[in-house]
């Protein structure tokens, strides 16, 4: 997996470095595991020093004229007006259209999104940025499809995410892709596992996203989040929609790509994560509150989920945790 980072004066460096972390922690565990060499991600700049928004100096390896035969490339968050900074670094707009003719993965942190809709690259087709340019980016690119509540977005091989915690569930997504699940669940594991949404539930993708598109599925939708706690089978669901479990299932897939019995799990964990970090029940007591009437099985689904057992997951949690009481 061949990555490439832009920099520019006014960058978020947070938006790189954390990217960049975590790609290198999957590189570095493909290597351990297939005893292979691996790309190392570079950043480019036109200048051999970037300074970003908060004083700190990146050193870039070389001018992104010079990319080639890269996998995906990385546009930073932009501080305040990006105007300004595009204005400042024009050239990268014909860039982005040959690597976009090209069909190289393209990324938007944040407000870099503008780069991309200046380039043209976004007329009719879904994008977002972070909600405090909405109004503004609305207002210049009338054309684009601006979708307020997707944290991601993705037009083909065009990816924004409106913010510095949305790019890392689009990292995961990345090394899954290139390095395989086994290894996107350690690094998910090792950066901040309680904060991280999955990448499909928070990305909104052309041309397949059709969630509101069945009202029936819509309702059932909402009617699983509040009773999650109780005993769902898939009987009682198409019960509720006067349907057949065999047409529930292929309706529910289609509107939301998974099974029933799959965005049932997925809700009941996201609560189970919730009761880990904020309460002192023990896990037995959390999963009889999120549905599991076996621990053991609940065990087993929280795994396949989180990689890594209820417990582990609390400890993780809860040693990040900020407490008002703690003295340095």
């Amino acid at each position: 997996m061949k990555i490439a980072f832009i920099t520019y004066d006014g960058c978020l460096s947070s938006s790189i470095s954390l990217p960049l972390e975590m790609l290198n922690a999957a590189a570095e565990t493909h290597r351990a595991i297939n005893n292979q060499a691996v790309y190392k991600p570079q950043v480019f700049g036109n200048l051999r020093k970037v300074q970003a928004a908060g004083g700190l100096n990146i050193h870039t390896d070389s001018h992104p004229r010079n990319i080639n035969d890269v996998d995906l490339i990385i546009f930073p968050a932009i501080w305040r007006n990006p105007l300004t900074v595009i204005r400042r670094h024009h050239y990268l707009l014909e860039l982005l259209k040959q690597w976009h003719e090209k069909g190289i993965n393209l990324c938007a942190v944040g407000t870099s999104s503008s780069f991309f809709a200046e380039a043209g690259l976004l007329h009719q087709r879904p994008a977002t940025t972070h909600w405090g340019y909405f109004n503004q980016f609305q207002k210049r690119y009338p054309e684009v499809q601006l979708e307020k509540n997707f944290l991601i977005t993705r037009a083909k091989n065009i990816y924004c995410a409106g913010s510095v915690n949305s790019v890392a569930d689009l990292i995961i997504y990345f090394i899954e892709i290139f390095y395989g699940s086994d290894i996107a669940r350690r690094v998910e594991a090792n950066f901040s596992p309680e904060v991280r949404q999955s990448y499909a539930k928070s990305m909104y993708n052309e041309g397949e996203h059709t969630r509101h598109s069945d009202e029936d599925i819509a309702r059932l939708l909402n009617w699983l989040n509040e009773n999650y706690a109780k005993k769902v089978t898939a009987q009682k669901m198409a019960d509720l929609l006067g349907i057949s479990i065999r047409t529930l299932n292929r309706r529910f897939n289609t509107a939301t790509r998974q099974s029933p019995q799959d965005y049932l799990r997925t809700v009941r964990i996201g609560h189970a994560k919730e009761l880990l970090q904020k309460s002192n029940l023990s896990v037995a007591e959390v999963a009889e509150q999120c549905g599991f009437n076996d621990n053991s099985h609940f065990g087993s689904a929280f795994k396949k989920v989180v990689s890594m057992p209820p417990s582990e997951y609390r400890e993780a949690v809860k040693t990040k945790l900020f407490s008002s009481g703690t003295t340095a």
